[in-house]
């Protein structure tokens, strides 16, 4: 084997030199270029500065890498290569294990991996990754603001008030902290430690919902929505403010995030007890068109998978 600190130098320097030399290609394919030599002095390289230098300038690449994966509508072909992409990120944070903008990146893929291709089939291991994808936004929160941090061993009252005086500079880790986390809680509602986080992650989308409430989809809107429609009044559930919340999503999404219908007839119309309502909203999914919202293809792809999978369960479950 070749011993790895031999020739790594060279390697690095030549490479990312002569793309810096390729004028005649578009930006963004030097850009690509860089990327990827930097990638090979990555796999190369012991030096940890070239290392972090080379993670700072992929950030921008991954990111809009995710954006792509979100438009794809080929969900079987983003389900084989999205663990691929996780474990790259988490290669870079071995290097960068502060860098707040891939922690972000991860908590956001691994929770869409794990609802999107995991939940249904494996809700165990599905939970195991909310949990992850929640640590992840977690850590950027603590790292960020030392009040939340001493909060999170403290009383619900401490950790409540550290929430409310959280920046709203902070609305991505905070959405997706809770998203996650409440994601786990759903799962798990027969575990009584599960249930006694609700509160806490109540007070975290809260915050998000004062922030922006049309994040990611109306997502701050679409959390509170399943988060009254998914329980029973007498563990919480109120039909009224789930449907308030849901009215919110649709107006803002102008019904084109088919996730959010599917939420409506899986919890609200479940929960209401409307077998009609239940039927005639997987129906009218399914009968939307390809590009409905081309930046949510990969969302409305599995939304209409699993409005599949819904359809037959009405006789069962009503």
């Amino acid at each position: 084997m070749q011993n790895p600190k031999i020739g790594w130098r060279p390697v690095a320097i030549t490479a990312t030199t002569r793309a810096l030399q390729c004028h005649h290609l578009p930006v963004r394919g030097r850009r690509s270029f860089v990327v990827f030599s930097m990638v090979g002095a990555l796999a190369l390289s012991g030096c940890g500065v070239v290392q972090r230098s080379a993670i700072g300038f992929m950030e921008p690449i991954l990111q809009d890498a995710g954006a792509r994966i979100e438009r794809d509508t080929d969900a079987e072909l983003v389900a084989q290569g999205l663990p691929g992409t996780i474990l790259l990120i988490d290669g870079l944070l071995e290097t960068s294990p502060k860098n707040d903008a891939l922690h972000l990146l991860q908590a956001r893929s691994i929770t869409g991996y794990a609802l999107g291709f995991v939940e249904d089939e494996n809700p165990t291991r599905a939970s195991a990754l909310y949990l992850r994808a929640r640590d992840h936004a977690l850590g950027v929160l603590e790292r960020g603001d030392k009040d939340f941090a001493q909060a999170q061993g403290g009383t619900l009252e401490q950790f409540q008030a550290a929430v409310r005086e959280l920046d709203d500079k902070y609305l991505e880790a905070i959405f997706w902290t809770a998203n996650a986390w409440g994601s786990w809680i759903n799962l798990n509602l027969d575990n009584t430690a599960a249930l006694a986080d609700l509160p806490r992650v109540e007070a975290l989308m809260q915050r998000a919902l004062e922030i922006d409430p049309t994040y990611y989809h109306a997502g701050p809107h679409l959390f509170m929505a399943v988060y009254y429609a998914s329980r029973s009044k007498i563990l919480g559930g109120d039909p009224e403010r789930a449907q308030e919340h849901f009215d919110k999503v649709f107006e803002i999404t102008e019904n084109h995030y088919l996730l959010a219908h599917l939420f409506y007839a899986q919890y609200f119309a479940r929960q209401t007890w409307d077998p009609d309502l239940f039927t005639e909203t997987l129906e009218w999914i399914l009968a939307q068109p390809e590009g409905l919202d081309p930046d949510s293809g990969l969302s409305n792809a599995i939304a209409k998978a699993k409005a599949k999978r819904l359809l037959p369960m009405a006789d069962e479950w009503f």
